[in-house]
């Protein structure tokens, strides 16, 4: 064998050798899989032994191995943006338990902590500052730090097993309007009566007046997908994505969605690829080339007295307007 044959055979194996780590023998099928040398491109394998098939994300577009599909940046800004002094909003990037931003004077957000200082309470109205000695974490519904006995961090469902969580009301941080009792080993749920909340601190149904409890919204979009889980249930169906309103999550199995855009620029809407925009579609019909040199703009909410915060390559940021004004979508800010 002649010695550059036998050289072209080595540089053959090498290339062989390296083609071979993209073959999908263990690769998990239908799963998009991320494509290391490029971040806007993405992976699919059919079969086993099949080659992957690669895809190229939308435009501005970048492949999220949270998610499992093409979406723009989950975070537009470092803090949010105060209304007004001693607007508290709950610290999505970090502790939910113990820390949380509350805007000062200057109308600048700053992340506190529920025992740090004597700052512990900053909407307190029931009295529960007055233990400065007890232990405490930030209740999300009401906005404020409560003592640890009162608020359950996590999923804020009680464990009936342990003997120190039976003999109080939990409250549900997914309805202000009910809670949880153990009643001896037995997880129950209660309601309050209509236009009540339940007061974890007091133990009681309080009347829910200038809405003092309310489920949070989070300034910062959380991750609202769950590849692991969204499919549960879900076998054959098909269902929207939070974040592009092009694209879609098909089931294939109860722990493998299927991400996959429209073809023809269609819009993803009640169950269907069509030409409808839904009402989903936050940020993504915006022009940016009809807004040139401006890459950020604001859009109308469902609720007057709210609006969407949308920045070139980012997801919509929900937005409130001081107290007492509303949107005005013609001209793009808040007025009385």
């Amino acid at each position: 064998m002649k010695k550059d044959t036998f050289r072209g055979l080595i540089i053959l194996a090498l290339i062989a050798s390296v083609c071979g780590d993209w073959d999908c023998i263990g690769v998990k099928l239908y799963e998009l899989q991320e494509d290391t040398s490029d971040e806007t491109r993405y992976f699919v394998c059919f079969t086993e032994k099949s080659d992957p098939i690669f895809y190229d994300c939308p435009d501005e577009y970048k492949f999220n191995v949270d998610t499992k599909s093409c979406t723009l940046e989950l975070v537009g800004r470092t803090e949010p943006s105060c209304a007004f002094e001693g607007e508290v909003f709950v610290a999505s990037n970090s502790d939910p338990c113990d820390q949380y931003w509350l805007c000062d004077e200057s109308l600048s957000a700053e992340t506190k902590t529920c025992d740090s200082d004597l700052n512990v309470n900053p909407n307190a109205k029931d009295g529960s500052n007055s233990n400065r000695d007890a232990e405490y974490r930030f209740n999300s519904l009401l906005l404020q730090c409560v003592p640890k006995k009162y608020w359950l961090c996590g999923d804020g469902i009680p464990d009936c097993s342990q003997t120190d969580q039976r003999n109080q009301k939990w409250s549900n941080i997914q309805d202000c309007g009910s809670f949880y009792q153990c009643i001896g080993n037995t997880l129950t749920k209660q309601n309050c009566p209509s236009g009540f909340y339940f007061n974890v601190t007091a133990q009681s149904c309080f009347h829910n007046a200038a809405g003092l409890c309310q489920l949070p919204t989070d300034w910062l979009p959380g991750l609202l997908v769950d590849p692991e889980n969204m499919c549960k249930g879900n076998v054959g169906k098909f269902l929207p994505d939070p974040y592009y309103c092009k694209a879609y999550y098909y089931c294939v199995a109860e722990d493998t969605p299927y991400w996959k855009p429209c073809e023809d620029d269609l819009y993803f809407n009640n169950g269907a690829c069509t030409k409808t925009v839904p009402s989903t579609c936050i940020c993504e019909t915006i022009d940016w080339e009809e807004l040139l040199p401006s890459t950020a703009t604001s859009v109308a909410h469902p609720n007057p007295s709210k609006y969407y915060f949308c920045k070139k390559g980012f997801v919509a940021v929900e937005e409130s307007c001081p107290p007492g004004m509303v949107f005005n979508a013609k001209e793009k800010l808040c007025s009385y």
